[in-house]
């Protein structure tokens, strides 16, 4: 027998005490099998956070369904974002950005010295 995914996706949030909120940012089955869809929604929210538009007091935020499939973290100087494996991965790669993107790229680089597969590392670009 194999294990059962739960078809419910969540996006669950920590404060800046690293306590889990509450309540989940957000919660839905639409699309349960449509991972891209998911992670795309996810990609607006890291976007949102990054550029201060929304989640200002949430510097983690992780979407799971059944088990954590990707993870981000808010510092002053980074955006770091984790995932699950490659699935999740090539989705976050495949999935389409949100107009916000532009403005995220504006502000933040990739760190390319960072060597781990399943992580990325943006930068915040500092003025000169």
């Amino acid at each position: 027998m194999g294990a059962m995914v739960s078809s419910t996706w969540f996006t669950y949030g920590r404060n800046a005490q690293d306590e889990w909120l509450e309540e989940p940012i957000d919660s839905t089955v639409e699309k349960c099998e449509n991972v891209a869809h998911h992670v795309g929604k996810f990609k607006h929210k890291f976007f949102q956070s990054a550029i201060g538009r929304k989640f200002e007091d949430i510097p983690k935020i992780y979407l799971y369904q059944g088990f954590r499939r990707i993870k981000f973290e808010r510092t002053e100087t980074q955006m770091i974002i984790h995932f699950a494996d490659k699935e999740i991965l090539d989705a976050w790669k495949k999935c389409k950005r949100s107009k916000l993107g532009k403005i995220f790229d504006e502000q933040y680089s990739l760190d390319e010295t960072n060597k781990n597969a399943y992580m990325y590392i943006f930068n915040k670009k500092t003025l000169i």
